[in-house]
């Protein structure tokens, strides 16, 4: 009852209420439940799962990786702008300054380029301080554009 209350909020000036402007009233429904959805259960703020049915507690490092790995494409692609050619390997973009990657994620991950070119493979390798766990990898097909599972 108390949600609906908002309804009838009285417009001293005018004497209308937000049931006589549908739209705002629409836009409103739908920014709060889609927020309420984020905040209870799509996060896994309370075990809510992921599109795949896995838990996403603990996936933080997965996903910021995965954002990496996207990010060092761009780097590539930035490096090949500048100097002509591609990168060799993962830490000649590290040394030269056209990525960074931060301490932790260092230390949970290894950062390295298989191939060369557009068809080169973007891989991060779980290290043993990984939480899941070493020898993991993901994989980030450079000439489609897509991780490879």
């Amino acid at each position: 009852m108390f949600r609906l209350a908002f309804l009838y909020f009285w417009r001293r000036q005018s004497g209308q209420t937000l049931l006589n402007y549908p739209k705002l009233l629409i836009a409103l429904v739908l920014f709060f439940g889609i927020s309420s959805l984020f905040y209870f259960g799509i996060r896994g703020k309370w075990g809510g799962t992921d599109n795949f049915g896995q838990q996403m507690e603990g996936m933080e490092d997965y996903w910021d990786t995965r954002t990496h790995l996207k990010t060092v494409n761009k780097a590539m692609v930035k490096y090949l702008a500048d100097k002509g050619k591609f990168p060799a390997t993962y830490s000649t973009l590290e040394d030269e300054g056209y990525c960074q990657t931060s301490y932790e994620m260092s230390r949970e991950w290894d950062f390295y380029i298989e191939g060369s070119g557009e068809t080169a493979l973007l891989i991060a390798a779980s290290t043993q301080y990984n939480e899941r766990g070493g020898g993991k990898k993901i994989v980030f097909d450079r000439s489609s554009g897509k991780f490879i599972e």
